[in-house]
């Protein structure tokens, strides 16, 4: 039990005061980066606009073209390596989907589900002791325990737009997200002295609890080739309880999750068909204890080959957000990343097949490496 505590220590960055499993700390692995457009594109969108899934990164964006659009995309991450034998892996399944539907020329909406974030923290087979119930027979059935930790974030949206022609759009994601995690720490024995029968249990600590977080965002052209938009998503609070198996627990502080606010700008040549984003990320994450705020950019650009084929790649950082103090404890290392992105866009008719590549192991000087790959397809009718 005292190695299970230890390891409960070093898989938190808090003393506990606030519920650790939905900290912002585990974004860097846990985000899945949903959108398929936007993903090959250097992960911009605050100031372009494209199908259902664009939503995700700005509401304001949708362009339906007067088409209902249904969508469906997966995501897969690698897992990763971490200090002590843990390891970080993909929690499938990590999939969203969506409906689009145009009310009439001001006002667009739809109905979506995303996997926001989403992580198995896997910390194998430990050699410990499963705890009997029983006072006579004391500690018994030493062995391999199965410790893990799930972490699943989710939720359902209802972007409505106002389209004021090609100049403006205001948009507002009403989003019923679901927060949900599971540790299993081992096993209790159970013994019935009067049959002499023993079975075993898993012990399981749960938490569980959703929020209602609306998300914000405009999008302006006062040009006609160029596009500014902004987001915001205000800062919110909740006080977590965690369910044991005998009893349940709530923590003394709240969990914060921090205000986030985008900025991009988007422009398209007349002479070339050419597409450039540039957005600016901003998180306030120093309300999280050890942590400090968030300040990422975001590049990328789309050229037509074809009327039905686009290309995409891009870049986009991902600074580490741990502070000094917590990076220099050497099992908390710099994970600043650098993340190069490709994507390639297919349309067939009223089909559209997207597939993106999101890597960092080229130019990162952190610690962890990642690659995601993501999915998508559309449908207009």
């Amino acid at each position: 039990m005292s190695l299970i505590i230890l390891l409960f220590a070093l898989d938190s960055i808090s003393n506990y005061q606030s519920c650790p499993d939905f900290e912002s700390y585990w974004d860097f692995y846990a985000g899945n980066r949903i959108s398929s457009q936007a993903c090959g594109m250097g992960y911009t969108g605050v100031a372009s606009t494209g199908d259902i899934s664009s939503t995700f990164i700005n509401p304001a964006s949708l362009s339906l073209e007067n088409k209902k659009q249904i969508y469906f995309e997966y995501v897969y991450k690698n897992d990763i390596d971490r200090a002590y034998d843990i390891k970080y892996k993909n929690l499938n399944p990590n999939f969203s989907l969506g409906f689009g539907l145009p009310i009439n020329d001001y006002f667009q909406t739809g109905i979506t589900y995303r996997t926001e974030k989403s992580k198995k923290t896997d910390y194998g087979e430990i050699y410990g002791t499963m705890v009997s119930d029983t006072a006579e027979s004391g500690f018994i059935n030493t062995g391999l325990l199965d410790v893990y930790k799930n972490v699943k974030i989710s939720s359902f949206s209802i972007p409505i737009i106002f389209k004021l022609k090609d100049i403006l759009s205001v948009g507002i994601d009403l989003s019923y997200t679901n927060f949900y995690s599971k540790t299993r720490l081992g096993e209790i024995t159970h013994t019935d002295t009067l049959t002499d029968s023993t079975w075993t249990v898993p012990y399981i600590v749960t938490a569980n609890f959703n929020k209602i977080r609306p998300n914000f965002g405009i999008i302006v052209s006062p040009l006609e080739n160029l596009s500014l938009g902004l987001t915001y998503l205000p800062e919110t609070k909740e006080n977590v309880s965690i369910e044991l198996t005998d009893t349940a627990i709530t923590y003394a502080e709240p969990n914060i999750f921090p205000l986030n606010i985008g900025i991009g700008i988007s422009y398209r040549f007349n002479t070339i068909p050419l597409s450039l984003s540039l957005d600016y990320k901003y998180s306030r994450n120093s309300v999280e204890e050890n942590l400090v705020n968030r300040k990422d950019i975001h590049f990328g650009l789309e050229y037509d080959i074809k009327e039905n084929l686009k290309l995409r790649t891009g870049f986009f950082t991902q600074k580490s957000y741990t502070s000094r103090a917590i990076q220099l404890e050497s099992y908390w290392e710099n994970h600043d990343q650098i993340f190069t992105t490709f994507g390639i866009s297919y349309k067939i008719n009223s089909l559209a097949l997207n597939l993106s590549l999101m890597d960092s192991h080229l130019f990162s000087s952190g610690s962890v490496e990642q690659t995601y790959f993501n999915t998508g397809i559309s449908y207009g009718f």
